[in-house]
């Protein structure tokens, strides 16, 4: 019975409203605008969604009431907000789909408007939806309307509702948008939130060298009025990241600048940080406590049946061990690295072939053989000396050849300094 009562109350309520709006036809614009201004404003106040989404029907299909358009939408996005979350979802999606038919293109409005459904659906946990909303506007175009601020705010935005939803690729396409629009921006707080977003990207797309660099210098932000809390908590994330980065220079950078900020020897995993930067040799039932606080995607497999944590830590031991060995037997590296002599090869391999260790496997005798600095250098020397062999060999052939040359008076002088190590 209540229901059926709403029902009828719904109705009459659509039905006045729409019979004001005829009342307006025949009258001049200016009251054309102030009339709709009070139907839509009273529709809000009256939480009647079927009348507005009646009203505004009428208006936009009405050629009477052109003029009246700009004022209708203003008062939708000034109203919207006075709305709940089941409201304007309920709502809004409708509005905007008959706005979009009629090509309105009020940017700022539709920004607002969108900007508070969005909301809606965040509140909602509804992130995909909540990244749409914003995701579906032409912000590259809507530059110069709504400003670069809001450009970049709802880059940020659809960014952060992505990761929310686990969609990182989309996350990185809307992350990267940002680049030509950040160097405008002067607002701290959007270029901090911009900065933290795509650290976490880069964290959630399994690019840990990125993402520690960005989490590092967000630690350091302390004269921007970032609680110490979470500086202390960016600190802690750019150390994770650091010791599940692939070996190589950047990782390396990063374990010296986190091993010399003091700070670090606060957090819980410094100890697994100081060896690493010390390059000792670590075991994996030692990173089993660190591997327990990763977050879920950091628990990712590699393509070799890895997780991150165990080839990050492979990768560290074998550079440990050519800082100890001059040559190791495969053997051996299996029964320190703790894996099949297979995956043994190839992760070595791999390593020398991405330049991160420099070393060359000897099948025939089953042995790595590491080269040191020293030996690089004695290498270079040996390819400098025959290069300059090879340079007087040609020059006394192309003397006795051509005998004539000399005459010409060209003096050479060819002078190579060899390198020589003490």
């Amino acid at each position: 019975y209540q229901r059926r009562v709403h029902g009828i109350e719904k109705n009459e309520m659509e039905a006045q409203a729409i019979k004001k709006l005829e009342g307006l036809l025949k009258k001049s614009s200016a009251e054309q605008q102030t009339g709709v201004k009070a139907v839509i404003g009273e529709a809000f106040s009256k939480k009647s969604l079927g009348s507005i989404e009646k009203i505004v029907q009428y208006v936009l299909s009405n050629q009477q009431l052109t003029g009246t358009h700009k004022v209708l939408i203003e008062e939708i996005a000034g109203k919207v907000k006075d709305l709940d979350n089941k409201e304007v979802t309920s709502l809004v999606p409708k509005l905007l789909e008959l706005m979009a038919s009629k090509t309105l293109a009020n940017e700022q409005n539709e920004y607002q408007i969108r900007k508070e459904l969005s909301k809606a659906y965040s509140d909602n946990e509804d992130y995909q939806l909540a990244a749409r909303a914003l995701a579906d506007m032409h912000l590259d175009q809507m530059r110069e309307k709504i400003g670069v601020e809001n450009v970049v705010e709802a880059y940020v935005q659809i960014t952060e509702y992505l990761l929310y939803g686990d969609n990182t690729a989309d996350a990185y396409t809307y992350i990267t948008k940002v680049a030509q629009y950040i160097d405008e921006i002067k607002n701290t707080k959007t270029i901090l939130k911009y900065k933290y977003c795509y650290a976490r990207v880069y964290d959630a797309n399994l690019k840990f060298s990125q993402a520690a660099s960005l989490y590092l210098e967000l630690s350091q932000k302390a004269a921007f009025g970032v609680p110490e809390e979470e500086l202390r908590a960016f600190l802690n994330s750019s150390v994770t990241c650091t010791i599940l980065a692939p070996a190589g220079t950047q990782r390396s950078r990063l374990l010296t600048l986190l091993y010399k900020d003091e700070r670090t020897r606060l957090l819980e995993n410094f100890d697994l940080l100081e060896k690493m930067y010390l390059e000792r040799f670590i075991k994996m039932s030692e990173v089993k406590k660190f591997e327990e606080g990763l977050h879920s995607h950091q628990k990712s497999v590699t393509a070799e049946s890895y997780t991150v944590l165990q080839k990050a830590v492979l990768e560290h031991d074998v550079l440990a061990l050519s800082k100890i060995y001059t040559n190791i037997s495969f053997d051996q590296l299996t029964k320190l690295l703790e894996i099949p002599l297979e995956k043994a090869e190839i992760l070595v391999a791999s390593m020398i072939s991405e330049g991160k260790i420099k070393a060359h496997l000897n099948q025939s005798d089953k042995y790595v053989y590491f080269e040191s600095e020293k030996e690089m250098l004695q290498r270079f020397n040996e390819l400098i000396a025959n290069l300059t062999e090879s340079v007087n060999s040609l020059i006394q052939e192309t003397s006795q050849k051509y005998p004539n040359l000399a005459n010409l008076k060209i003096q050479t002088n060819l002078n190579l300094s060899l390198i020589h190590i003490s």
